[in-house]
């Protein structure tokens, strides 16, 4: 499973669809490209990670929905 991010772009007006990647710091870092997402055995331990990354903000982007994706 992975987690898959819809946004909306507020510098291009479009909406994408990111994966989160890993954590970089205290910056999480996110990949177009669904083969390089980070893979969770289970969905406990993805929650983890969602709840901290359900607190972050953008300046450039909306985030529409997360969820974890098989």
């Amino acid at each position: 499973m992975k987690i898959e991010f819809r946004i909306l772009d507020k510098t291009t007006s479009s909406f994408k669809v990111v994966y989160f990647q890993k954590w970089d710091k205290r910056q999480p870092l996110f990949t177009s490209d669904s083969q390089s997402a980070k893979k969770y055995w289970h969905d406990r331990l993805a929650e983890e990670d969602i709840n901290l990354l359900q607190k972050a903000k953008s300046e450039t982007a909306i985030t529409v929905s997360i969820k974890l994706v098989p």
